[in-house]
């Protein structure tokens, strides 16, 4: 099984209305990667080792990357932005979710997914990054069981996001 590792998400628009979605994205992630063939998802908790092992190691203090026991084999990063246009509400101002994946050991890229929507769209949008990322994991056009959506709307995701966010 390929180990997966989702990061948190960073926010990479001029507003932090939508801040929330740092820990949203990846818990909607993991929820969907979780039951995959071929997946182990790496728990939150451990990642805080792995992230500060490899920020050692970028900034040249360990020679050697160390992992915790339960090392990723694939990292899942992503941001979001906000594309404000002239004239429209909220609701209406698109957003981009961008996804890299990639091998742990190699860095190399394994795939990049970009998806563009309306809040109305979130079901779309999620389904699309979770058949990306699927996609990206496996190295095949289409993976996997079918991606589902986690959340079902964006209403509902705002409200989970802000609870997670106060959990953290």
């Amino acid at each position: 099984k390929k180990k997966v590792a989702v990061l948190d998400f960073v926010n990479a628009g001029p507003y932090e209305r939508l801040d929330y979605l740092k820990y949203l994205l990846p818990q909607i992630l993991i929820s969907s990667l979780v039951g995959q063939e071929g997946i182990s998802v790496l728990k939150r908790h451990r990642l805080q080792p792995l992230l500060g092992e490899e920020t050692l190691a970028e900034e040249g203090f360990l020679k050697d990357k160390p992992f915790t026991p339960e090392e990723a084999d694939i990292i899942v990063e992503g941001s979001w932005a906000e594309q404000p246009k002239p004239g429209l509400s909220f609701e209406e101002t698109p957003i981009m979710i961008k996804v890299i994946v990639r091998g742990v050991r190699s860095r190399k890229i394994l795939g990049e997914v970009k998806v563009q929507g309306k809040k109305q769209e979130f079901a779309r949008i999620q389904k699309e990054l979770i058949a990306g990322i699927l996609s990206a994991i496996s190295g095949k056009k289409s993976a996997g069981k079918e991606a589902k959506e986690v959340v079902s709307s964006w209403e509902a995701a705002e409200y989970l996001g802000r609870g997670i966010s106060i959990m953290q």
